[in-house]
Parts: structure tokens; sequence; C-alpha cells
């Protein structure tokens, strides 16, 4: 009685000025391929009910999973700034004691001389 629809796999990525941007099923998508998720997808606008292809720069400065990261930094920021080496920071204050000692014993030998 009723047909089932096939599925079809949106296979690209339609950027509206309009509606914002959604994944779509196009018959014909012209241009490169990126990936979106885990899908590769065609990149595409929708200008005055035309689908026309998007091209992106060859050569861009970042990686694309750089600039994910530096967007998305926020479960990396809360281990990074969480741990502290107490190890590393006792050295420290010891260095500190040290080096004060050294420039004090300067200090007096300096003195004692004149």
């Amino acid at each position: 009685m009723f047909k089932k629809k096939s599925k079809e796999k949106f296979n690209t990525l339609v950027l509206d000025p309009v509606k914002g941007f959604a994944l779509e099923y196009v018959d014909k998508p012209e241009g490169r391929q990126w990936h979106y998720g885990r899908q590769l997808v065609y990149l595409m606008q929708r200008c005055n009910g035309t689908m026309t292809s998007v091209e992106l720069p060859p050569k861009m400065g970042e990686t694309p999973e750089k600039l994910y990261r530096a967007l998305f930094w926020e479960k990396e920021a809360e281990i990074l700034f969480t741990l502290r080496n107490t190890m590393l920071e006792k050295l420290k204050v010891l260095g500190m004691y040290a080096l004060i000692g050294i420039l004090l014993l300067f200090i007096f030998l300096i003195f004692s001389s004149l």
C-alpha cells in the first residue's frame, strides 16, 4: 500500500544566507569533497534558488584540526591548568634560597675586603 522511500544519504552541506546551513541530498553535486563529521560532503551555496559550488582556498595557513582545537579547547585547558608538579615547585623554592644565600655571601666578601 505505502511505498517506502529510498533512503538517500545526505551528500552536500548547503549554505543558505536566509536559512543557515544544513545537510541535504543533491543529485549531481559539484566541486571538491570535504570532511564534515565522519563523512565526506560537497560544499555548495544556495543563492536565489540556484546551487553553486563553494571554492575554499587551496592552501590554508592552519590545518582544520588546529583550528578546531583553538576554538574548542575547554577540555584540554581543564587538564593542563589543574595538573601541578609539586616536586618542581619545591625545587624552584630551594633554588631561589640557594641563589639568595650565594648573593649574600658575595656581598659579605665584598664588604669585608674593603
